[in-house]
């Protein structure tokens, strides 16, 4: 659930980017008919978010005008016919039981209180969002803050980040899934900045996410372990150095080489795309690798297979 919200709040948001950006209405209609499936795939919070950033946004720019052009009739009409059937359909059949449930309980008394989501301090995203990121955690240091006021796209983004990050570390209940909306307009932020970074910039990045790559593998095969007898216990042992150069984690050593000689030439097209290469194939194999570990532990099969068999 948690991915369908964030996926299309995001796509939604980055609608709203280029409607702020260009003042083209059809991107408008895309926002708007994006926001309303959110409300179908996990409520009001995908508009509650979406007037945070967009009034954030205005208050940065000091442009209010879109405060008002954002609610144009058409669109906010292709939102209602989208968005309301089910909520008019659920109160009529369901009457308070369904407010009271979806709306007070799953809404306001999740964000003001604990007890449906598990508690956590005020920094408790910063560091699932710093995991997130990877392989592009270091990039991060390729932000700047210097001529933010007269570029609308990375206040844009800014906003994106910001407010989604301060409204849910205010809730009291947090899950980690919440942040996901946040990782799209980080990675945008970080692209953006990327094309204005120096070669020296890209070259220390760059160095340190190929000793994360390199790091990884070793690290992946103990992943399996982990899940069974927990991280505490697991064995997370680089291994000895041979291991790097032999077998599939040679050939992953080698390509994180040579993603660290296309940094360091100032390749600014072929070291990322090599590097989201490394990322899905370590995310494939990791699938891979647990697939069997999560099926025994957490999933649902054997209970399934119970109820068919009844």
């Amino acid at each position: 659930m948690e991915m369908l919200f964030s996926a299309l709040l995001a796509g939604a948001l980055g609608f709203m980017g280029l409607w702020l950006w260009q003042g083209r209405r059809r991107w408008l209609f895309g926002f708007h008919g994006l926001l309303a499936l959110t409300m179908l795939s996990k409520g009001l919070g995908g508009v509650v978010l979406a007037a945070l950033i967009l009034l954030a946004y205005c208050v940065v720019t000091r442009e209010f005008r879109w405060l008002l052009r954002v609610l144009n009739p058409w669109a906010v009409t292709l939102f209602s016919v989208i968005a309301l059937p089910w909520y008019a359909a659920m109160q009529f059949k369901h009457g308070d039981a369904f407010f009271d449930e979806f709306i007070v309980r799953q809404h306001f008394r999740r964000y003001v209180t604990s007890e449906l989501a598990h508690p956590g301090p005020w920094w408790f995203y910063l560091p699932i969002l710093l995991i997130g990121m990877f392989p592009w955690t270091a990039h991060l240091g390729l932000l700047r803050f210097r001529g933010l006021m007269h570029d609308h796209r990375r206040v844009f983004l800014l906003c994106w980040v910001g407010m989604v990050l301060a409204f849910f570390s205010a809730s009291q209940g947090k899950l980690s899934g919440y942040i996901l909306v946040a990782l799209p307009g980080l990675a945008m932020w970080i692209a953006e900045e990327w094309t204005r970074a120096s070669v020296a910039r890209l070259r220390i990045a760059g160095l340190i996410q190929a000793a994360m790559l390199l790091a990884l593998a070793p690290l992946l095969r103990s992943v399996p372990s982990a899940l069974a007898v927990g991280i505490t216990h697991a064995n997370l042992r680089l291994g000895p150095v041979s291991r790097w150069f032999s077998g599939k984690t040679g050939l992953w050593t080698a390509a994180v080489l040579l993603l660290a000689w296309l940094t360091w030439r100032g390749r600014r097209f072929a070291a990322p795309m090599l590097a989201a290469t490394l990322t899905a194939a370590a995310t494939i194999w990791l699938v891979a690798a647990i697939g069997g570990e999560i099926d025994r532990t957490a999933s649902a099969r054997p209970i399934a297979r119970e109820v068919c068999g009844k």
